[in-house]
């Protein structure tokens, strides 16, 4: 097709979305079946694996290997940027604080 498709647009925010649905469900989890220490290693091996693939997604729509214009090139640039933002803010939150006060 030679387009950047709706996949690359989107690939930032919908690996975001996934991220935070993993962190705040594993804290969950953690906090009722497992140990306060295994969410911190769940969120950083998510937040790990985000950010990798938010920062592959975002070389190749780089690349120039697409024929677009600058503005969606732009665009997918600043959303996969937005959400590379988003996923270090709540990662870095899920790590460094504690996890499961307040559950007796």
């Amino acid at each position: 097709m030679g387009t950047l498709g709706i996949g690359l647009w989107l690939a930032g925010p919908i690996i975001w979305a996934t991220h935070f649905i993993i962190v705040y469900a594993s804290e969950s989890v953690a906090c009722t079946r497992l140990d306060a220490d295994s969410h911190s290693l769940i969120a950083g091996i998510a937040t790990i694996i985000a950010l990798a693939s938010i920062a592959f997604i975002a070389v190749r729509s780089r690349a120039g290997r697409f024929r677009d214009t600058a503005f969606l090139r732009t665009t997918a640039l600043t959303m996969n940027l937005l959400a590379f933002l988003a996923v270090t803010w709540a990662g870095i939150a899920a790590v460094l604080l504690p996890s499961c006060t307040g559950v007796g």
